[in-house]
C-alpha cells in the first residue's frame, strides 16, 4: 500500500491556495504538501523496504519544491505515519488497552512536530512502549493502534488507496482470524479480504476506497458477493486491462464512497494512457447477469437491453463437468483413447492426447458415467482472439456416440431438457453472436484464463423455439459434423455463416446490431 502512498504525493503538488482568499502568509507548494505528509498522509506495507522508500520519496517530494534551502524545515517523523505490518490483522479494543490508546493519541502530536533530538527520542520512546503493550510486543499490526488519532476523531480514513497484493499466499490459521472480520465475502483471495477490510473497517462514515484489483472481481462467481454489497456505492469503475508491465493478471479500478448512492454507474476503458469509452450502466443489469459489466459501448449495451426473444438459460437446461484430471497416467495404448482442449475444433476432433487403462479410470467412476453419454464437449480454456477485433471464440463439438473421455481442459456438457436439441445448442454456441454475448456480458472483456465452467456456461441465455423451428439448424450441424469427421481440416465456413445468419434472427438483431457484433462498426 506504501506504493500507493507514493504516487498519491503527486497529486498535492497541483493544490494551492485559491487567488483571492485572504491569508497571512502565501502557502507555497512546499507548505502545503509537508501539512499534508504532517497531518493527513498514512502508509502500511508488509515489506519494510517498501516503507523505506515511501518515506524516502515523500521527503524528497518536499525539497525539490523549495528553491530557497533556509526555507526548508527538519524533515518531518514519518515513523508512525508510514509502517511496516500486516495490514489484514487487528487488535481487540477492550477494556484493559483503551486507556492505551487514549494515551497513543496524545503523544503522537508531540512527537511528529518536536524538533529537539532529545525530546524527540524520548516521545519515540513512549510511543514505543505504549505499542510495544498494546500489540503484545509488535507481533501484531492494527491500525487503530498505529493511526489512532484518525480513528479517534473520525472513525476512519476520508480516502483509501491501494494496491492490494493478489492471491498472497496465507497460512491456515492467520487465513482463519482474518475471516472472522469479513463482512462480505468468504472468497480467501488477499485482494477480496483487502477489498472487504477497507470498505467496512478503513474508511470514515463518508469516506472512499479507490483499489486497483484483479478484472476477475467483475466476473468470477467467488468474487460476486463484494460486487453486490458495494455496487450502490460505486460511480466510476474502470478496465485497465494489464496495467503494469510485469503482471500478467488484468486489471480494475473502482471508486466506492460511502456518500454516494447511485442507481447507475460509469463503466470505462483506459488503454494506451487515455480513456477510450464511457458508458452508463444501471446496476439492475449487473444483478441480471451477475457480471459488473465494464468495457462496452453504449451501442452493444442496447443491444442487450432490446433483446425482445423469450430465452432459456443454459443452467436450466444443461449440466456441464470437466474431464478427468489424469494427464500424468497417459500412455501411448490402452483402453480409453482421451483427448485434451488442444485436440479440439469447431464441430470436430482433431487425434488425442493419449490412452488410459480401465484401472486407472476407476478412481473417476462417477465422473466417467457422466461422459459416456451424448455430449458437447468445449475447450475448458476459452480462446482470446485480438485481430481484427477482441474477442473470444467458443469452440465445442458434438459427441454423439458417449465413447469420447477428455481430460480437465475440457468441458463436458449433458442437456437435460428433452426440448432441446444437442445440436441445436452446439450450433449456438459455436456461433459469433453467442461467443460475443459470452465474451462482453459474462467474462466482462477478460483476456486471460476464462474457464468454461457450469458456472458461467449457464449464464449463456438461448432463444426458446420448438423442435421443429430447430430443424433447420440442426440439418447445417449435420452437414459439418460429417464434413470434419471426414476430414477435421474440411473449409466449412459457408454453413457456419449460414448458422451465424440464423442465430441473429433468433435473436432479434438488427442489420446495424450485426454489425456491432461482428466488430463493423
Amino acid at each position: 500500500m506504501c506504493g500507493d502512498a507514493q504516487a498519491g504525493r503527486k497529486t498535492l503538488t497541483g493544490f494551492r491556495t485559491p487567488s483571492g482568499l485572504k491569508s497571512d502568509t502565501p502557502r507555497t507548494i512546499y507548505d502545503f504538501k509537508r501539512h499534508c505528509i504532517e497531518k493527513s498522509l498514512y502508509g502500511v506495507d508488509i515489506d519494510p523496504g517498501a516503507v523505506e522508500i515511501a518515506k524516502l520519496r515523500l521527503w524528497l517530494s518536499l525539497v525539490v519544491d523549495e528553491d530557497d534551502i533556509k526555507n526548508i524545515k527538519p524533515l518531518p517523523n514519518l515513523d508512525y505515519k508510514i509502517v511496516c505490518g500486516n495490514s489484514l490483522l487487528g487488535v481487540e479494543k477492550n477494556l484493559f488497552n483503551n486507556h492505551l490508546f487514549s494515551k497513543l493519541e496524545g503523544i503522537k502530536p508531540l512527537y511528529f512536530n518536536e524538533t529537539n533530538p532529545t525530546k524527540k527520542q524520548d516521545y519515540k520512546k513512549q510511543i514505543d512502549e505504549l505499542i510495544s503493550r498494546i500489540t503484545n510486543g509488535h507481533k501484531e499490526f492494527d491500525f487503530e493502534i498505529y493511526f489512532s488519532e484518525v480513528f479517534h476523531h473520525k472513525k476512519g480514513f476520508d480516502v483509501v488507496i491501494a494496491n492490494p497484493p493478489y492471491g498472497a499466499e496465507i497460512d491456515e490459521i492467520t487465513l482463519k482470524k482474518m475471516k472472522q472480520n469479513l463482512s462480505d465475502t468468504s472468497n480467501s483471495n488477499s485482494a477480496a479480504i483487502f477489498i472487504d477490510y477497507g470498505k467496512n473497517r478503513l474508511i470514515c462514515e463518508k469516506g472512499t476506497l479507490t483499489f486497483i484489483v484483479p478484472k476477475s472481481l467483475l466476473y468470477s462467481e467467488n468474487w460476486f458477493s463484494l460486487v453486490k454489497s458495494m455496487l450502490r456505492n460505486v460511480h466510476v469503475l474502470v478496465d485497465v486491462e494489464k496495467a503494469f508491465e510485469n503482471v500478467k493478471l488484468e486489471q480494475v479500478v473502482f471508486v466506492y464512497s460511502k456518500s454516494i448512492y447511485t442507481n447507475t454507474y460509469v463503466a470505462r476503458k483506459f488503454l494506451d494512457n487515455e480513456f477510450i469509452r464511457s458508458t452508463n450502466v444501471p446496476n439492475d443489469l449487473v444483478l441480471k447477469y451477475k457480471a459488473w459489466i465494464c468495457d462496452v459501448s453504449p451501442a452493444e449495451l442496447n443491444i442487450i437491453k432490446n433483446l425482445k426473444v423469450n430465452c432459456v438459460y443454459m443452467k436450466d437446461i444443461s449440466e456441464t463437468k470437466r474431464g478427468v484430471g489424469l494427464q500424468k497416467y497417459l500412455s501411448n495404448n490402452g483402453d480409453y483413447p482421451v483427448i485434451g482442449g488442444k485436440n479440439i475444433i469447431r464441430y470436430g476432433c482433431n487425434g488425442v492426447k493419449g490412452y488410459l487403462s480401465k484401472e486407472i479410470l476407476k478412481s473417476e467412476r462417477s465422473k466417467l458415467a457422466f461422459m459416456q453419454q451424448p455430449k458437447i464437449i468445449s475447450q475448458d480454456l476459452v480462446a482470446h482472439i485480438q485481430n481484427p477485433v477482441p474477442r473470444i471464440m467458443i469452440t465445442s463439438f458434438y459427441d454423439g456416440t458417449g465413447k469420447i473421455i477428455g481430460l480437465d481442459t475440457v468441458q463436458n456438457t449433458i442437456i437435460t431438457d428433452s426440448n432441446y436439441d444437442h445440436k441445436y445448442i452446439l450450433a449456438l454456441l459455436n456461433s459469433t453472436f453467442v461467443s460475443w454475448y459470452t465474451y462482453k456480458f459474462i467474462y466482462c472483456a477478460a483476456i486471460r484464463t476464462m474457464h468454461f465452467d457450469n458456472y458461467y456456461i449457464g449464464k449463456i441465455p438461448f432463444p426458446k423455439i420448438s423442435h421443429k423451428d430447430q430443424r433447420p439448424v440442426i440439418t447445417l450441424v449435420d452437414q459439418i459434423l460429417t464434413a470434419k469427421q471426414k476430414d477435421p481440416d474440411a473449409d466449412t465456413f459457408a454453413l457456419e455463416q449460414y448458422i451465424d445468419e440464423m442465430v441473429y434472427k433468433l435473436y432479434g438483431l438488427t442489420v446495424d446490431e450485426i454489425e456491432i457484433v461482428e466488430g463493423n462498426k
